[in-house]
This record gives structure tokens, C-alpha cells and sequence, in this order.
């Protein structure tokens, strides 16, 4: 099964807060702090165990009017990253 044929969630150990419209994530592991974009923002509020990779990738094409292979490319650089500091986990 490809990354974005999966569901994902939020670590339920990773601190975290938007202010003013962007989110700060406080790695349980590590402590450091992942500052996101409006766009990382906004996928972050998406993984909500009942969408898809490309149900959020769907969403972005809509909102962003980009490409939808661009969309999901970058979108699973962006979750792999999210995986590999722990912020992320895939829903079973």
C-alpha cells in the first residue's frame, strides 16, 4: 500500500498549538520544535484518522488550485518527514 493510501493521526505525545494560524510541534522525542506553514498548518488539522493521503490531497488541489500530482508529491515528502520525527503515526 502506497503513503498516501493510508490514514494518519497525530502523535498523541506531541505538544502542540496553532498561533496566529500556524502551528508549533513540540517533538516527544527530541523536544524540538517543528514551526509549520499555513499549508503544513492546514494538512496538520486534516489527519484526523478518517481521511486518506490523497483525501488531503484532494483537499489542497481544491484550496491551493494546483496540480494533483503536484499536490501528492509533495505531500508525501511532507508526511514522511512528519513520520520520521515521530509527529505522525499511520491509523491501523
Amino acid at each position: 500500500m502506497e503513503l498516501l493510501d493510508k490514514k494518519f493521526t497525530h502523535n498523541e505525545d506531541v505538544a502542540w498549538r496553532v498561533i496566529e494560524g500556524e502551528a508549533l510541534l513540540v517533538s516527544p522525542r527530541t523536544s524540538h520544535i517543528f514551526p509549520m506553514d499555513g499549508i503544513g498548518t492546514r494538512i496538520w488539522s486534516l489527519m484526523d484518522e478518517e481521511r486518506t493521503g490523497r483525501d488531503i490531497a484532494r483537499v489542497l488541489e481544491e484550496e491551493y488550485d494546483q496540480e494533483l500530482s503536484v499536490v501528492e508529491s509533495d505531500l508525501s515528502l511532507f508526511i514522511d518527514d512528519l513520520m520520521k520525527n515521530e509527529l505522525v503515526r499511520v491509523c491501523e
